[in-house]
Parts: structure tokens; C-alpha cells; sequence
């Protein structure tokens, strides 16, 4: 109807003073550009989309392996779906599934080196009180002799004293403290050993 010079808007655009060819073309301009700019929207659904569907089917992938025994396997497929799509909420349950995987055939160096990696890049994730509690449990599942495995005390210790004061509501407090009690009444361990423990740690802190 502008191209024509008739109805009512061409009238009302005559009577401002514009050019009906002009306008015509600046139509004809913006109407493309909303076009391709659907397009390009279009586009990166789709691609974010079938990203998405990937990392899922990876995923599912790592947890059928799981399933069948094969920790090591499935452990890697759960980090290669947390790296396909970091930005997704399955990146950091991948994460950690990868974490457990290990963890449950008692691969303790390679379950700490996930754990680790999780609580360094998921600072405000909900599950950081699981995350600390199984990081917990590498090194107190490690304790085979109190006069020995000073190291793992000293960790798992820590990393159970965390969870209580951060987390002193969730059930992950309650068996630390149970843990915590049970490193010292079992095994022959007392307080005493500990003690020697805290200040042979604190001469190499002063060193240092």
C-alpha cells in the first residue's frame, strides 16, 4: 500500500511530509533484519539444544557403565560430561557421579582428585556439604594404624570438623561427629597420640 501511494497510512505519511520510497525501503530493511535475527536465534537453540541432548546421552552412558561394575570407565565418561557442557546443571552432578564412581571401588587418590577439582569450581553448589563428607571419608576409610597414618588423621579430621560447622544440620554432621568420636575410642588410639600429632604439626608449621 506505501509502494502504491494509497490508504490511510500512505495519506497520513504524505500529509508529514515523508517520502513514500524512503519508507518503503526502511520497511523492507527492518523486516529483513528481524528475519535473520530469528534465524540466528533459531540456529543457537537448536545448537544448545543438541548440545544439551549430548551431554545427557554421555551421561547416561557413564551411569550405565556404572551400573555394570566398570568404575573406571564410567568415572571418565562422567567427567566427559561435565566437560561437554560445563554451563548445564548435569555438569556438577557429573562431577561428582565421577567422584563416587571411584569411590566406590575405594580408588581414594582418584575420588580426592575429583572431589577437589568439584569444590574449587562449584563454590555456591548445594551438594558441597556431600562433596567435603565423601572427601571425609577417602582419608578415614585410609586409617588402618593410628601410629602410622598420621596424615590421613590429621584430613579426615579436618575435612569432618568442616562439615560440622558448616553444615551442622545435615546428617553428613551427625556421622562426623560419630567419626570424629570413633577415631579416638577405637583402634587403641588416644587422645595422648593426638596430642603428640597437634604439636609435631605445629613445630613444622612454625619451621615453615
Amino acid at each position: 500500500m506505501i509502494r502504491e501511494g494509497e490508504g490511510v497510512a500512505a495519506q497520513v505519511l504524505k500529509k508529514l511530509g515523508a517520502e513514500l520510497s524512503q519508507v518503503r525501503q526502511t520497511v523492507i530493511k527492518l523486516i529483513s533484519s528481524a528475519g535473520e535475527n530469528g534465524n540466528k536465534e533459531n540456529i543457537s537453540i537448536l545448537e544448545k539444544k543438541s548440545l544439551d541432548e549430548q551431554m545427557i546421552e554421555v551421561y547416561n552412558e557413564a551411569m550405565t557403565e556404572f551400573e555394570r561394575g566398570d568404575v573406571i570407565y564410567a568415572g571418565k565418561k562422567f567427567s566427559e560430561a561435565e566437560l561437554l557442557y560445563p554451563q548445564s546443571i548435569w555438569a556438577p552432578r557429573a562431577a561428582l557421579m565421577a567422584a563416587y564412581s571411584y569411590f566406590s571401588q575405594l580408588y581414594y587418590n582418584d575420588t580426592i582428585v575429583e572431589l577437589e577439582k568439584f569444590l574449587q569450581k562449584y563454590e555456591n553448589h548445594p551438594r558441597r556439604d556431600y562433596a567435603y563428607y565423601l572427601l571425609a571419608l577417602c582419608h578415614y576409610d585410609q586409617i588402618i594404624d593410628e601410629t602410622k597414618d598420621l596424615n590421613e588423621i590429621l584430613k579426615a579430621k579436618k575435612y569432618f570438623e568442616i562439615i560440622i560447622e558448616r553444615y551442622p544440620n545435615t546428617s553428613y554432621a551427625s556421622d562426623s561427629t560419630f567419626k570424629l568420636e570413633y577415631i579416638f575410642r577405637t583402634n587403641g588410639f588416644k587422645r595422648n597420640v593426638f596430642s603428640k600429632i597437634l604439636c609435631s604439626k605445629r613445630k613444622v608449621d612454625t619451621r615453615n
